[in-house]
């Protein structure tokens, strides 16, 4: 059941997130995340590799996942000075980059199911970095910057590895 929640999280923060920043195409972007995230709750799992090998990424999620990692870049090079407005923002961003995917991505159901396991930590990293709390908001940063972790160690993005963890 949490499976379920988590996915279904997903679609509706790309609903609501991703529409504003695709031109208005709200119910274009409503119909990509319904197809997009598998509700089914059989489909929760551990990550896995494909056989040993990283997963084939697309041009779409490329795009997306350095966007994000811009996002919490940006949070990081000015973390003496952020406020909250700072925090909302990249949290929107990466919410926005999340509907590019949902939206965009087109990968083969297995390697989808497992970049849903990460969508989950950006989720809850972005909802964390919107939240008034600075305890959250830092939790946040480290749930990004988890995922975002999980993301070079599963998913096949040429360059990607060449940035530490540090680095972002």
């Amino acid at each position: 059941m949490k499976a379920r929640s988590n996915f279904t999280r997903i679609a509706a923060i790309v609903a609501s997130a991703a529409a504003v920043s695709l031109f208005g195409l709200a119910p274009s972007v409503a119909t990509a995340a319904e197809t997009h995230a598998h509700s089914d709750a059989a489909n929760a799992h551990q990550l896995t590799l494909d056989h040993g090998r990283k997963w084939q990424t697309d041009e779409a999620l490329r795009t997306s996942m350095i966007e994000i990692r811009a996002a919490l870049g940006d949070l990081q090079s000015k973390q003496k000075s952020l406020t909250g407005q700072d925090f909302q923002a990249a949290g929107n961003r990466i919410d926005s980059a999340i509907g590019y995917i949902v939206a965009n991505c087109k990968l083969e159901p297995e390697a989808d199911r497992n970049l849903h396991l990460v969508l989950e930590h950006m989720v809850k990293g972005s909802d964390g970095l919107k939240a008034n709390d600075p305890q959250q908001q830092s939790a946040g940063m480290t749930e990004v910057a988890d995922a975002l972790q999980l993301y070079g160690e599963y998913f096949d993005h040429p360059a990607w590895a060449r940035q530490d963890r540090a680095d972002y």
